[in-house]
């Protein structure tokens, strides 16, 4: 019998459990229904009697919850003239958490006013209409566990908030902020203004406070201060306030001129701006981050227009250095949730590009940094991935190029789930024009990349500066380039590279000079010495580069003179740009001083080339003329 009634224990427990759940939920239920019920009888009773006790019992409920000491000197309930409830609250003392940085108390006011929502009795939250603070000093701070010394009833709950705030109004108040997750920490005191502004963006919002602010995110520190209207608006709120003022960092400027809203997450703004820095690498401090180029001063003016997840900045005018420029718009519009995706929209156009410009120089930026080792660093997948984007650009001229300056370049690039599309890409020399496309698939890894380009009739002459006036090579080049490789790095690509690149000139033409260098004649060198400026006709020259492996074999190099047959072979390793090259002249005549000899050259990027003569090799290239017309056709492919 004893084990029989063991054994029928633990079912009968098991049976009492969903009837214990019904209980507990029922018995919520009835404690939320009379809240629900005493807390309006209670407000409203304390509008006719004496509300000393109702603050009685708010202090030791507070005190004995939050283990913190809660004081205030006097207490009164209302209605407003929208029948809301409305609470005062006169010499209000909160001391702060025991884990908190600053020993100060969490708050202090003369005087604290509060007009909250009737659902709030009731409801999920507690929605607080206007918070009129005055002579405050408030000391707000969550910590790097989630926790925030503001959470009085429930001071270890790191969870969602229960309580909103829609509008502010400090008069005279200090509210510090510090948060340790984001390392932010910023200081406001808001003065009420000498005199009424009004601005011409918001009429009906007179600036009637000046709020000071300075702190630091990160390693960066920051300043400024503004003029607003009265009631600074926060979330669940489409109001908006007037604002005028700047911040100021270490190297930059920001100011803005105009109406915002949802001051917390910037969720609403329509205001005119005005950026200027040093260089982008004077703002990595404060954005937390140590990879910004160090580029030459910026400086950017639009009106930029946001709501919630969506922006534009229209009309933008940006100028980088002494000559580049850019104008138009761009645009970001967020997906519905938060997961989904973004896109990017922007056209823009430039009277002058400058790549010096963009690139800067450390001397530039002041910082004097070592420049980032940016070809071994991962591509940014998460960002790749994160958004898609559109954007048309359209420059009437680019420079720093070594081929010289390019006009009338015309760029559109597309990037939709992790792959980035740029065709086309179009762009002309003072001679010719290069139409070119490439795609990046960042969609999985490791990430792939092809690149295609064709060139029509570009000058040479640019891209041959190093040699001396008299040692000219003149002529267009046709020519096209297909490269295909993959990675995560930059150097990944590099050594994964494989394709082809195939050229030719036409209309071509050298110094004698340089022709009886290539053909070690000594005779017509000298001969070209007392003729200076004299040239002879390239009857064909063309080039093909087979590349593989990070590495590009010259498996042709061929050119033809009436006097003069050049055969070449080489490599050059894209990794760090070493070169050979052998060259080997045949004469087609008789020549006085020629010498039996190949021109080996060699040398590295960054480095000087070497030049040297050597042994012909016995598997001479065979010394038949190349066919002109043949020549001609495959340097107009």
């Amino acid at each position: 019998m004893p084990a029989f009634r063991r054994s029928r224990r633990p079912q009968r427990m098991q049976q009492d459990e969903p009837q214990r759940a019904t209980h507990a939920r029922r018995r919520r239920t009835a404690a939320r229904l009379a809240c629900a019920v005493a807390l309006p009888v209670v407000l409203v009773a304390s509008l006719f009697i004496d509300a000393r006790w109702v603050g009685l019992l708010i202090r030791a409920q507070v005190d004995h919850r939050s283990h913190r000491e809660f004081d205030f000197d006097r207490l009164r309930f209302g209605l407003t003239a929208a029948l809301q409830p409305t609470a005062i609250v006169s010499g209000l003392k909160i001391d702060n958490a025991p884990w908190a940085t600053d020993r100060r108390p969490f708050a202090r006011a003369d005087r604290v006013r509060f007009v909250w929502t009737w659902d709030s009795f009731w409801g999920e939250h507690i929605t607080i209409r206007r918070l009129e603070l005055t002579g405050a000093d408030i000391d707000m701070e969550r910590d790097a566990a989630g926790r925030r010394n503001w959470r009085l009833t429930q001071p270890n709950d790191t969870g969602p908030g229960r309580v909103r705030v829609v509008a502010l109004v400090p008069q005279r108040s200090t509210v510090r902020f510090f948060d340790a997750q984001t390392d932010l920490d910023i200081r406001t005191r808001s003065e009420p203004s000498p005199a009424p502004e009004t601005l011409a963006a918001a009429p009906g919002l007179p600036l009637t406070q000046r709020i000071v602010f300075d702190g630091r995110l990160g390693g960066g520190a920051f300043s400024g201060d503004a003029a607003a209207s009265e009631v600074l608006t926060f979330v669940d709120s489409d109001a908006a306030f007037a604002l005028r003022g700047q911040a100021t960092t270490p190297g930059a400027t920001l100011a803005v001129e105009g109406r915002a809203g949802d001051i917390l997450r910037l969720g609403l703004l329509d205001v005119a701006l005005r950026v200027r820095c040093t260089s982008l690498a004077s703002l990595d401090p404060l954005l937390q981050r140590t990879d910004l180029p160090a580029t030459h001063p910026i400086e950017a003016t639009g009106r930029l227009r946001k709501h919630d997840a969506d922006w534009t900045l229209e009309p933008l005018a940006l100028t980088m250095g002494k000559a580049t420029t850019l104008r138009g718009r761009i645009g970001h519009r967020g997906g519905p949730t938060r997961e989904a995706r973004g896109s990017i929209d922007a056209a823009l156009k430039s009277d002058a590009i400058s790549l010096e410009d963009l690139a800067g120089t450390d001397s530039a930026s002041g910082h004097g940094r070592e420049a980032p080792q940016w070809q071994d660093r991962p591509i940014a997948r998460d960002t790749l991935l994160a958004h898609d984007a559109r954007v048309v650009l359209d420059a009437a001229r680019v420079t720093g190029l070594p081929p010289g300056p390019m006009a009338d370049v015309h760029l559109a690039a597309s990037l939709q789930q992790g792959v980035l599309q740029v065709e086309p890409l179009r762009f002309g020399f003072r001679r010719g024009s290069v139409a070119a496309s490439a795609r990046l698939d960042a969609s999985h890894t490791p990430v792939t990349i092809a690149f295609d380009a064709a060139s029509k009739g570009v000058d040479i002459a640019p891209l041959l500066q190093h040699l001396a006036k008299d040692d000219a090579l003149r002529g267009t080049l046709n020519g096209r380039v297909a490269l295909r490789s993959q990675g995560d790095t930059v150097n990944a690509w590099i050594a994964a590279a494989q394709g082809s690149l195939r050229a030719g000139l036409a209309g071509a033409a050298m110094s004698a000079r340089l022709e009886a260098k290539l053909a070690l004649d000594g005779g017509r060198w000298i001969t070209s010495a007392l003729r200076p400026g004299a040239s002879v006709d390239v009857r064909c020259a063309e080039t093909t580069l087979d590349v593989a492996g990070g590495r590009a074999v010259v498996s042709k190099l061929y050119l033809e003179t009436d006097h003069t047959r050049l055969h070449g072979s080489g490599s050059i390793d894209l990794t760090d740009a070493a070169y050979r090259m052998l060259l080997t002249p045949q004469a087609t005549g008789a020549g006085l001083l020629r010498l039996d000899r190949s021109i080996a050259i060699d040398g590295k990027r960054g480095g000087a080339m070497r030049t040297r003569l050597v042994p012909t090799p016995a598997n001479r290239p065979p010394g038949q003329r190349q066919d002109e017309a043949v020549c001609d056709a495959q340097a107009a492919k």
